[in-house]
């Protein structure tokens, strides 16, 4: 009898495009996969022939619109501050909590197994509700460590071991707080408890979908494997116009700031303008529709939508927001990367970027100017060591198959 297997996720593209990867994987292993999202990744999924269940009320569109108040709520120079933005989104979220997961729970009615993106902690109460087997599957490594501080802090300092291990309390403390009363209405009978107990999932299996040569495993993880990257591997083609553009001069930047945006769009282009008639280089920027009124130089080109595997191979460069899939799709591609976060796991894969070698030190929203722009264009274009690094490290990463080392304990489990 075949299983059904439905995989939840919610959040930005970014957030859902690697469990489309993970569901060809598990569809090819003889499973019926089912991924529950919202509905504007509909389109999406369409060409991978997965099932598809919607999700209703997603949190990240608070926060995922250009120039929303919760973005503009983030100062890159107070980290007490963007703690309390953090938190302040969590709560201003609320509402949309309860009818995600009465959604939720609603598409995995009939399931074998559930897969369980981001936040946890409501998917592990469906799964117990309906009696199967689950397995945490995340972008962003946030099980409790001593090694680094979480990485849903938009934060880059640590102060050592015990600091860094209670900031991964804090964060899920605070997300179970927020999520508590919408995961009692749709299960009563095992409420969330209020202390700093252990997540009630604790002794699910939880895979993350990143390399360890970019994460090292923490050496206090117990049974948390990481399988490597869930990449899609159809690339989507490049259309004719932007073709064109590549092929008539140097390889360009691209700039990208994902679903989020960026907090100033008419100064942001400012500096993105004078930055490359400054450099002189060429750049494929894909926030076309905040260029909408803007008469561009012939060394730009703006897009709306950005093939990542297709189009970042080619670039000399990446200048993006610094999300997980987009932080892969860099490495992947071996391009030197210059990360300019605004939010959360943001400032974490920045981080991560600049201690590898592989891009600049990462140049926080709030503190983009041309200069900072230009110093990091410069470094991240001549700076051949960079370009050596980012190569070396691309291709240990394709040297794994995250997707199928994930489906071997998938199928374990289920």
């Amino acid at each position: 009898m075949t299983r059904t297997i439905t995989l939840l996720a919610s959040g930005t593209r970014g957030d859902v495009q690697p469990y489309l990867a993970l569901g060809v994987g598990l569809r090819d292993a003889g499973f019926d996969v089912r991924i529950a999202t919202h509905e504007n990744f509909a389109a999406m999924i369409a060409p991978t022939r997965l099932a598809f269940a919607r999700l209703d009320d997603n949190p990240s569109d608070l926060f995922a619109r250009p120039g929303g108040e919760y973005a503009l709520r983030f100062d890159w120079r107070h980290s007490l501050h963007n703690l309390r933005a953090t938190f302040e989104y969590w709560r201003a979220a609320r509402p949309a909590f309860a009818r995600l997961v009465i959604s939720a729970a609603r598409a995995a009615h009939g399931s074998n197994a559930l897969i369980i993106g981001l936040p946890t902690w409501w998917g592990a109460h469906i799964a117990q509700a309906l009696h199967i087997p689950f397995a945490r599957c995340l972008l962003q490594p946030i099980t409790p460590t001593r090694d680094f501080p979480s990485p849903l802090l938009p934060t880059t300092f640590s102060l050592g071991a015990t600091y860094n291990r209670l900031t991964h309390r804090i964060v899920a403390q605070t997300m179970r707080l927020a999520w508590r009363d919408a995961i009692n209405q749709l299960h009563p009978s095992t409420p969330l408890p209020s202390t700093f107990a252990q997540d009630s999932a604790q002794d699910a299996m939880t895979l993350y979908g990143f390399s360890s040569h970019v994460v090292p495993r923490p050496r206090d993880w117990l049974s948390e494997q990481i399988t490597g990257y869930w990449f899609l591997q159809t690339r989507d083609s490049i259309n004719p116009a932007l073709e064109k553009f590549l092929d008539a001069g140097a390889p360009p930047v691209y700039i990208g700031f994902g679903s989020i945006g960026v907090r100033d769009p008419d100064r942001t282009r400012d500096i993105i303008l004078r930055a490359l008639a400054d450099t002189g280089l060429r750049a494929v920027i894909a926030v076309a529709h905040n260029f909408a009124n803007t008469r561009l130089p012939a060394n730009v080109f703006p897009i709306d939508d950005a093939p990542h595997a297709s189009l970042f191979p080619r670039m000399r460069a990446v200048v993006h927001h610094g999300g997980a899939g987009t932080t892969g799709a860099g490495l992947r591609a071996g391009a030197p990367m210059i990360i300019i976060p605004l939010a959360v796991d943001q400032f974490f894969w920045g981080k991560r970027v600049a201690d590898l070698g592989v891009g600049t030190r990462p140049i926080p929203q709030n503190a983009l100017t041309r200069d900072a722009l230009i110093h990091a264009l410069e470094c991240a274009t001549r700076d051949s060591e960079i370009r050596t690094r980012a190569k070396i490290l691309a291709e240990k990463i394709a040297n794994e198959d995250g997707v199928a080392r994930a489906v071997e304990f998938i199928r374990a489990l289920v």
